[in-house]
């Protein structure tokens, strides 16, 4: 019997010994999950390794800074996500404390209504963006913003409109027949009325030195719409109309040179000797600046512009400068 139950042992003995050389081998050593080596040799280290997906090492640590496992996000790593990905039109996303959600308490919505042009809001109430008539192409006008934050260009214009005007003078005063280089220049001087409750000053100005050839200031017909009459800094014959700042014109509030008329000099005589008279038809005036040290006259875009409906007679005794 002992000798039987010692055969038993025996042959289990060697049965577990066998299975355990089946079994195992010295690769089998599992995967060290913090050590920054590929230990099962899968091509996997550390927590890139599925077997190390429960092991301590491996969970999301809230407070890294980095988005990872079931976090949302982290910190300052939002996983891309913006105010806009959260269905809001603008603002500062944050990540909460427990990197299980956003904090989007600073995101905020545009609201048209509130005198601030945002995102697509082209303009909000008086806050234009900037932006002017010009800038959409137009000569000119006043922008505005409608009630739903898109502009209002009702008040912009591509297109100067010439008012008609007619002259109701006061009587002249001219100056001058001086010589100037061996020329002569006059000045006429009238305050005028067109109809519209300022007061005008029209003035003609005659420079005998600038016209070519020497042969200085002549009687006849001029046409002030030609070059070199077609700006103040080369004009000889120069019709100009200034809109005045009070009833004496001692100050003025615009500038306007003429596109187009006639100038008709009759007589010119020299100081003390006589008369200038004339006059002026088919004028259109348009509003300009002069350079104080060219006196280059340039156009004002958008400006206000007039025409002459009727000729007008000018006549006064020359007196001296």
């Amino acid at each position: 019997m002992r000798t039987k139950l010692v055969a038993v042992m025996a042959a289990f003995t060697l049965a577990l010994s066998l299975g355990a050389a089946a079994g195992c081998s010295d690769d089998d050593v599992g995967e060290i999950c913090d050590n920054g080596v590929d230990d099962d040799g899968d091509g996997l280290a550390d927590c890139d390794d599925p077997l190390c997906d429960m092991d301590e090492a491996c969970q999301p640590v809230c407070g890294d800074g980095v988005a990872e496992g079931d976090e949302v996000c982290d910190t300052n790593d939002l996983a891309g996500n913006t105010c806009a990905s959260e269905g809001f039109d603008d603002g500062d996303l944050a990540c909460n404390a427990t990197c299980d959600g956003f904090d989007d308490s600073a995101c905020y919505d545009y609201f048209c209504g509130d005198d601030a042009a945002e995102g697509t809001e082209e303009c909000d109430g008086v806050d234009l963006a900037n932006t002017t008539c010009e800038d959409l192409g137009y000569l000119g006008g006043d922008l505005a913003c409608d009630t739903d934050c898109f502009f209002d260009e009702s008040g912009c214009f591509d297109t100067v409109t010439c008012s008609d005007a007619s002259f109701m003078g006061t009587g002249g005063q001219a100056f001058g027949g001086d010589s100037q280089n061996g020329n002569y220049d006059w000045l006429y001087q009238e305050l005028v009325d067109l109809g519209d409750g300022a007061t005008w000053l029209l003035s003609i100005e005659l420079y005998g030195d600038f016209v070519n050839g020497g042969g200085g200031i002549t009687t006849g017909a001029h046409d002030v719409s030609v070059p070199p009459e077609d700006n103040y800094a080369t004009c000889a014959y120069c019709v100009l109309m200034r809109r005045c700042a009070d009833a004496q014109c001692s100050n003025v509030e615009a500038v306007f040179f003429p596109t187009a008329g006639t100038l008709q000099l009759d007589v010119l005589s020299q100081a003390g000797m006589g008369s200038f008279q004339g006059s002026i038809s088919d004028f259109n005036w348009e509003e300009v600046t002069i350079d104080s040290s060219t006196y280059e006259s340039t156009a004002v875009v958008g400006g206000d512009c007039f025409n002459l409906t009727a000729a007008y007679t000018v006549d006064a005794t020359v007196d001296a400068m």
